[in-house]
């Protein structure tokens, strides 16, 4: 089928699709979804980037454990970033299997002292790195970087004390990258802060560390298949 028959053959089938969704979930869900879809959309345009477009763990990672790209929603990242109180001076914030780098260009608005992303496929790392350069007139922090490496090895930064993950990994990869953290409490005690957006229906694994109090559970949208926790570093 040509391209542009393609073309006009989805957009003859949007409404349908349209009214459908609002005749099986209802108009007010179906309202915030769709105004939520906007209003990212909206986002990705006024920051001039685009980390929109999944793709699968099995392109990424031959393990298992890794998990897919999914841009995790602006309404969770406003969510952390409106919880906190950002001190531009000793604040540092780390995101956990960045991907296209949503959050770390959403950090980076905000004052934080510095901000980092952690991934591992040097295709998404490469898209990060791009979206950041697009949104640099928006950027407040001025000291970003996206280290391409294996989470379980990164050496945790001994500043480092926000820490965001869109449950990225699973099984041994989480565990070794909690082991990590607690390694850089050790060499530096201080407080941190962790966020962590998992599926409702996934076993909590923070909840199992003692080193960790829950602090609270997050707004996340639209999003009611997720929770967002909040957890914190024992004194």
């Amino acid at each position: 089928m040509p391209k542009l028959s393609r073309f006009v053959l989805k957009a003859l089938r949007l409404p349908l699709r349209v009214v459908d969704n609002f005749r099986t979930i209802g108009v007010r869900r179906a309202v915030a979804i769709y105004g939520e879809r906007i209003a990212e959309e909206v986002r990705e345009r006024r920051l001039g980037i685009n980390t929109q477009g999944d793709v699968p763990g099995r392109e990424l990672s031959s393990d298992p454990a890794c998990h897919c790209y999914q841009v995790v929603n602006y309404s969770s990242l406003d969510s952390v970033f409106g919880y906190l109180s950002i001190d531009p001076i000793h604040d540092v914030f780390l995101d956990y299997g960045c991907g296209k780098g949503r959050a770390v260009v959403v950090a980076a608005t905000h004052s934080f002292r510095r901000v980092i992303g952690i991934e591992f496929a040097p295709s998404l790392a490469d898209i990060a790195r791009t979206n950041l350069r697009r949104a640099e007139r928006h950027l407040r922090c001025r000291d970003v970087e996206i280290v391409t490496e294996n989470a379980m090895n990164y050496i945790v930064p001994e500043d480092v004390n926000v820490l965001f993950l869109f449950n990225p990994f699973s099984e041994h990869v989480m565990d070794a990258v909690l082991e990590r953290i607690r390694d850089s409490l050790a060499t530096a005690r201080r407080e941190i802060s962790i966020f962590y957006l998992q599926p409702r229906d996934e076993p909590n694994v923070l909840a199992k560390c003692d080193w960790l109090y829950w602090d609270c559970d997050l707004p996340t949208g639209t999003w009611d298949q997720v929770q967002l926790h909040c957890y914190r570093t024992t004194s």
